[in-house]
């Protein structure tokens, strides 16, 4: 069974270098299996997501995301409860930010692009290892609501009685 890795790539192609370099350097390995925005190029052992479609749905058909931690990767994931490793961008204070706090509730891994570039099976082989999906699972539906529209509801009725 292949292990399907997810890059989410933000709208300024920031992962593209490095993810490319990844994928071509993994093109015969069959244990891995890539999803990744078209702007990448295709590859052997990957499926290229078409630019009308949104990364955000292939995430529950990922074993593991590799992504910058944006609000919405962040609640798609959390969503999903998928393991997932964030990168590193010291240049983005809020994504660092973002990445310290979801690191401090034990809910994701971080790296470095040039890390990830040198390391990455092992990289991914041990964020597998570690991750319990249960666990995680159970972390984020008791840390976290997903049901907006019916905490809306609750609030506007609220208002209203």
């Amino acid at each position: 069974n292949k292990i399907k890795v997810l890059f989410m790539d933000s709208g300024n192609s920031y992962l593209t270098e490095h993810v490319t370099k990844i994928i071509k350097a993994n093109k015969n390995n069959k244990e891995l299996f890539f999803f990744h925005p078209l702007s990448y190029g295709k590859f052997k052992n990957s499926f290229a997501v078409p630019n009308n479609e949104l990364l955000t749905d292939y995430v529950s058909s990922a074993d593991l995301i590799i992504a910058r931690p944006g609000f919405n990767t962040i609640t798609s994931i959390l969503k999903q409860s998928k393991p997932v490793i964030y990168i590193i961008d010291l240049e983005n204070p809020e994504l660092y930010w973002n990445i310290h706090e979801l690191q401090s509730l034990g809910l994701c891994h971080s790296t470095t692009l040039k890390n990830l570039e040198n390391n990455f099976t092992t990289i991914i082989q041990n964020k597998l290892e570690m991750h319990s999906r249960n666990n995680i699972h159970n972390e984020i539906r008791s840390r976290f609501k997903f049901d907006g529209e019916k905490l809306i509801a609750e609030k506007i009725k609220s208002y209203l009685c």
